[in-house]
C-alpha cells in the first residue's frame, strides 16, 4: 500500500520542552474509575505528531486527543468538528471573490466557542492560522499528500471565532511559479480547511518557535519533543501516561465541547502481542476491540464464534490492482490488455484468498464514492473471449501452449511485494493467464525496493505490477496523481508522480483537468464518469478487488462504527458507551 504522509520517527521528549508542557502521570500510578475500555493492538503508536504516524494505531489514538475543523464519518461524509458547520458553495460559506486573474475562492469557517485545549486554553481562530503556518515551514515533514495547504494564499483570523481560507488566484499562482495555472486555484477538499492537519495550541507553542511558525528553525526541536509523547489537543480524551511497550492510558475530559464521553478511561495495550493472544484476550473479556492492522478475513469466523463479539468487515477504499505498463511493447497493445482482463477470474481470487469476504472491483473508484459510475463496463471471467481476442490479434499458441506473434512469446514479468496476500494471489493469476496462453514470471521484491525511487514502479521498468492504493475520501483527487500524464514519474518531477502505468491519454487529461478544477458536484461527477468509461476501455490498470478492513469489537460497545477510509475506527469515540 502507498500512504501519502511522510513517514518518520522522532526522538524522545527533551527536558526543556517537558518542562514547558508539564509531566505525565506514570502508568503505574494512573487511577481509573467508572467505565473502562481496553483497545488491543499488535503495534505501538510511533508518535503524536499529526500526520507523521506510520501505524494505523497512531491514527486511532490521535482521534482520542486531537480535533480538526471538519472530519469524515464512517461513510466518508464530511461532518463538522471544531467548525460549527461544513462550509460549502451552497450554504454561502464558500464564495468566489474578485474578477479576472484575481478571482479566488474564500472559505469561511465559523468556529465553536465552547472548545478548549486539554491545558485549559480556549480554542480560537489564531490556533487555526498557527497550525496552517506550521505546515508551510520547510522543516515540517508531515506534509499533506494532497498539498492543499500550499494552495492557500492566506488564512486570516477574522475574529476569535471566524477564520477565512483564501485560495490562490491565477495571478498569485503564476507569481508562485505555477506558470500553467488557468483560472483560480480550487481543490475539492476546500470544505475541510486543513484535512491532514490537527489543530495546535498557538499560545503554548508559538513561543517555542519564536512566534514565527512558518520560518523558525526551532520547529525541528519542537517536533522531536513535545508532541511526540505529550500531546495537547481539543479532543475528547487526555493522555495520562505512556509506558513504552506496555500500554497507554487516556481519561475522558469533563470540558470536551460535545460533553464528557460516557467511557471514563480508555487503555490501549498489547504492543508486540501476537494476534492469537489478542483474540484470546477478547474472548476472556480483557480487551474489547482488536484493530485492523492485526486481523484479516481468515479471522472472521473465529471472531464471530466468540460469544458477545463481532467481526466487522469493510470493503473500504483500498483497491488491489495490476498496473500494465503502456510503454511495454506487448502491453502497449490494447487487445492484449483486454484479453488479460477477460482471463482473470477475480471472484475466484476473492473466494480463495479473502475467504469471500470482499468484492470484485470493476473501477478504481469505490461504489461508496459519489463519483462512482455504476455504468462502468465489467470484465467478467470469460477465457474463451480472451482466447478469441488473442487469436484475432495474431497471437497463436506455441508447442508449450504459450502464444507467439512474429517470433515473440507472450511472456511478461509480474512483480509485487512478497506479502502474505500476494503470495496467494500471484500464483492464481499466473495459472489463470497461462490457461489462455499468456506466460507470466513472478518476481516478488522487498517493499522498499519495489516502491523505492529505483524500483520498477517509479523507474518505469515494470511490465505487470500488482499493489494496493489506499484511496482518500475523494476519488477525484486520487485520480489526478494516478492517471494524469503529467504525473508519470520522471527525473523532471523527481520521480514523485503516481502514474506508474505511463498512461498518456489526452482525453483522460482533459476530463481529469475538468474534474480537478471544478467545485460543482455535478460537473465533477460527469468528468469522473467519463474517466471511468475511458479507463474501462483503455485498461491501463486492471482492478482486482477491494482490500477489506477487518476489526473486532465486543457487543458491549455502543455506537462502534468502523470506517471505510483509513481515518481510524475511533473517529466517533465521543459517542461510544459501554452497555
Amino acid at each position: 500500500m502507498r500512504r501519502s504522509a511522510v513517514v518518520r520517527r522522532f526522538a524522545s521528549l527533551g527536558v526543556a520542552l517537558a518542562l514547558a508542557v508539564g509531566t505525565l502521570v506514570p502508568i503505574a500510578h494512573a487511577q481509573t474509575s467508572g467505565k473502562t475500555l481496553v483497545l488491543g493492538f499488535t503495534q505501538e503508536p510511533d508518535t503524536f505528531v499529526a500526520g507523521e504516524g506510520n501505524e494505523y494505531v497512531t491514527q486511532v489514538v490521535d482521534n482520542l486527543v486531537y480535533s480538526q475543523l471538519v472530519v469524515i464519518d464512517d461513510q466518508m461524509r464530511p461532518i463538522a468538528d471544531l467548525a460549527v458547520d461544513v462550509p460549502t458553495l451552497d450554504n454561502g460559506d464558500a464564495v468566489m471573490v474578485g474578477d479576472g486573474a484575481d478571482q479566488h475562492l474564500e472559505t469561511t469557517f465559523h468556529l465553536r466557542q465552547d472548545a478548549k485545549f486539554s491545558d485549559g486554553t480556549p480554542f480560537t481562530a489564531e490556533d487555526v492560522v498557527f497550525s496552517w503556518k506550521l505546515t508551510l515551514n520547510p522543516l515540517w515533514s508531515a506534509s499533506a499528500g494532497n498539498d492543499l495547504e500550499s494552495k492557500y494564499s492566506d488564512v486570516v483570523a477574522k475574529d476569535p471565532h471566524t477564520v477565512v481560507f483564501k485560495m490562490m488566484s491565477e495571478s498569485q499562482a503564476k507569481a508562485a511559479g505555477q506558470s500553467d495555472q488557468k483560472g483560480p486555484v480550487v481543490h475539492p477538499f476546500y470544505l475541510y480547511g486543513l484535512p491532514d492537519v490537527f489543530i495546535y495550541p498557538s499560545k503554548r507553542m508559538n513561543p517555542l518557535v519564536d512566534f514565527d511558525p512558518q520560518n523558525s528553525a526551532k520547529l525541528k526541536d519542537l517536533l522531536s519533543g513535545v508532541y511526540s509523547r505529550q500531546p495537547i489537543g481539543t479532543g475528547p480524551y487526555t493522555l495520562d501516561g505512556w509506558d513504552a511497550g506496555v500500554q497507554m492510558t487516556f481519561h475522558a475530559r469533563n470540558d470536551y465541547f460535545r460533553g464528557k464521553p460516557a467511557i471514563d478511561t480508555i487503555i490501549v495495550r498489547g504492543f508486540e502481542a501476537a494476534k492469537e493472544t489478542l483474540i484470546s484476550q477478547l474472548q476472556a473479556g480483557d480487551i474489547q476491540t482488536i484493530g485492523t492492522e492485526t486481523l484479516d478475513v481468515s479471522d472472521v469466523d473465529a471472531i464471530n464464534a466468540i460469544p458477545g463479539a463481532k467481526a466487522y468487515v469493510r470493503a473500504g477504499t483500498t483497491i488491489e490492482h495490476i498496473d500494465l505498463n503502456q510503454e511495454n511493447a506487448i502491453l502497449g497493445d490494447k487487445q492484449v490488455r483486454k484479453a488479460i482482463a477477460f482471463a482473470l477470474d477475480r471472484n475466484d481470487l476473492v473466494n480463495r484468498t479473502l475467504s469471500g469476504q470482499s468484492a470484485v472491483a470493476d473501477s478504481l473508484v469505490p461504489p461508496i464514492s459519489p463519483l462512482f459510475n455504476p455504468d462502468t463496463p465489467k470484465y467478467g471471467f470469460n477465457p474463451d473471449q480472451a482466447k478469441s481476442i488473442l487469436d484475432s490479434d495474431g497471437w497463436t499458441p506455441g508447442s508449450d501452449g504459450i502464444r507467439v506473434k512474429n517470433g515473440q512469446r507472450l511472456s511478461l514479468k509480474y512483480q509485487s511485494t512478497g506479502s502474505a496476500l500476494r503470495k496467494k494471489v500471484m500464483p492464481l493469476v499466473k495459472d489463470q493467464l497461462a490457461a489462455v496462453g499468456i506466460e507470466v514470471n513472478i518476481d516478488q521484491l522487498p517493499a522498499q525496493a519495489y516502491f523505492g525511487i529505483n524500483g520498477p514502479l517509479r523507474a518505469g521498468s515494470l511490465e505487470m505490477a500488482e499493489y494496493a492504493d489506499v484511496g482518500s475520501q475523494d476519488a477525484g483527487t486520487d485520480a489526478v496523481q494516478k492517471y494524469a500524464s503529467r504525473f508519470i514519474p520522471t527525473a523532471a518531477n523527481s520521480f514523485a508522480g503516481g502514474n506508474y502505468t505511463r498512461w498518456k491519454n489526452p482525453t483522460a487529461d482533459a476530463v481529469i483537468n475538468q474534474e480537478s478544477t471544478s467545485l460543482v458536484p455535478s460537473a465533477r461527477q460527469s468528468a469522473m464518469a467519463q474517466l471511468q468509461l475511458l479507463m474501462a476501455d483503455e485498461l491501463p490498470t486492471i482492478p482486482l478487488f477491494f482490500r477489506p478492513n477487518v476489526s473486532a469489537a465486543s457487543n458491549r460497545i455502543a455506537n462502534f462504527k468502523p470506517e471505510f477510509a483509513s481515518n481510524g475506527y475511533t473517529w466517533n469515540v465521543w459517542e461510544w458507551d459501554l452497555r
